[in-house]
């Protein structure tokens, strides 16, 4: 071969020497991205997860407040009508008393 040839054929090598080199590169990084991938999946689900939780703990803590709210209200209703009912108890006892004190007199 001569001396030109083989200047050519080493500058070839050379070349696909980095060539190789650039490939082997870009592989690294792609399979680098593609574990951060898998990891930003994985605490992408981990944080799905929790918030799922905590939403559900959230609802089920709305509808105890819900009942305790529905409860306190029946309660209030209730009192509310026992009182009535003491207001007209009363008001008819205070007849009474003032009819017992006419007949009296």
């Amino acid at each position: 071969l001569s001396d030109m040839d083989m200047k050519t054929k080493a500058f070839e090598a050379k070349l696909r020497a980095e060539k190789e080199g650039q490939i082997k590169n870009a592989l690294d990084e792609m399979c680098s991205l593609e574990v951060k991938l898998a990891e930003s999946e994985k605490k992408g689900k981990i944080v799905e997860i929790s918030l799922s939780k905590e939403n559900n703990k959230l609802k089920s803590e709305l509808q105890r407040k819900d009942e305790d709210v529905k409860k306190s209200s029946h309660q209030v209703s209730e009192s509310e009508s026992r009182l009535e009912t003491l207001r007209l108890e009363l008001d008819s006892s205070k007849k009474a008393i003032v009819e017992l004190k006419s007949k009296g007199s």
